[in-house]
């Protein structure tokens, strides 16, 4: 799905925490913790190749950072 303000602001909590990936924009996410806590996050590998290690650094949280 594509990732608007309106959208963020309706994701809502499960019984564990999950990620909400962007269409548009490759290894962009919103992860939702338990605590309804939403963050943005960046996913990209460091190395070469599918064994490299998968990083996913928080970039800000969602409501301050539009």
């Amino acid at each position: 799905m594509k990732l608007t303000n309106k959208k963020v602001e309706q994701l809502t909590t499960n019984t564990k925490s999950y990620i909400v990936w962007d269409t548009d924009v490759r290894g962009f996410g919103v992860r939702v913790n338990l605590n309804a806590k939403k963050t943005f996050i960046l996913k990209y590998r460091v190395g070469f190749g599918r064994s490299a290690k998968v990083r996913k650094p928080v970039i800000g949280t969602a409501g301050i950072m539009k």
